[in-house]
């Protein structure tokens, strides 16, 4: 498959119509290169310190930090709704609920390790 591609053949400039190719492109490089080569003046202005409330105290956003706790896991697994829509991997509420003596070692560490490894480590 080739691509499509088009040709210029005529630029008006003002008053001045280009017809050279070389014109042409001379002139399309230089817009180009004069409005995407702009000094980048950019300053510190705090505007999202000063516009967005500070909604999530540092006690907060320690406990929400935190690595969770097998009953923490625990609970949050048995709040699902038993008949509910299963979840992206397939299984509602009701498996884990119904099997969790079987499946409860491998969801903690599941669990503990995306925390681990998104939340806490040198990468985030």
């Amino acid at each position: 498959m080739q691509a499509a591609s088009k040709s210029m053949h005529v630029l008006q400039v003002g008053d001045i119509v280009l017809t050279a190719p070389d014109d042409i492109e001379a002139h399309v490089l230089s817009y180009f290169q004069s409005i995407f080569s702009v000094d980048n003046n950019c300053a510190t202005n705090n505007i999202v310190a000063r516009m967005i409330p500070v909604l999530v105290t540092e006690v907060d956003n320690d406990m929400l930090c935190h690595l969770p706790l097998s009953d923490e896991i625990k609970s949050a697994i048995f709040y699902l709704n038993g008949n509910g829509t299963p979840g992206p991997d397939g299984f509602g509420g009701h498996f884990y609920h119904s099997f969790w003596d079987i499946i409860a070692t491998d969801v903690v560490n599941f669990v503990q390790e995306f925390f681990y490894y998104r939340c806490f480590s040198a990468e985030c």
